[in-house]
């Protein structure tokens, strides 16, 4: 329970709606930014988003999204195997529930 009430608590700390400009991740100097949820309400539905890098390493981790509904509470998740090296960025797409009454959660595992 502990462990979950943390997960939450980083969560709501690192989630913003789709429309904001620059989400700070659990990586320094790693940032998401341009959100766009596409084909939501479909089979095909998922979000869009880049992954900027501005560290002087290579980040070759697992980005996990957490999709949260209008009450906060979790509703969905995927992850997706990335390589961003450093000082550039990279576009991502990963299936999940979206809406723009969601918010999302990005972490690197």
């Amino acid at each position: 329970m502990k462990l979950l009430t943390i997960t939450i608590t980083i969560i709501s700390f690192l989630s913003s709606s789709a429309n904001a400009e620059r989400l700070s991740t659990n990586l320094d100097n790693v940032f998401i930014k341009k959100i766009k949820c596409l084909l939501p309400g479909t089979p095909l539905e998922r979000i869009k988003f880049s992954i900027s890098n501005t560290s002087n390493i290579t980040i070759e981790k697992k980005i996990v999204v957490t999709v949260l509904d209008e009450d906060g509470d979790p509703i969905d998740s995927g992850s997706k195997n990335i390589e961003v090296v450093s000082m550039s960025g990279n576009f991502y797409e990963i299936k999940v529930s979206c809406s723009s009454d969601y918010t999302y959660g990005f972490r690197f595992e």
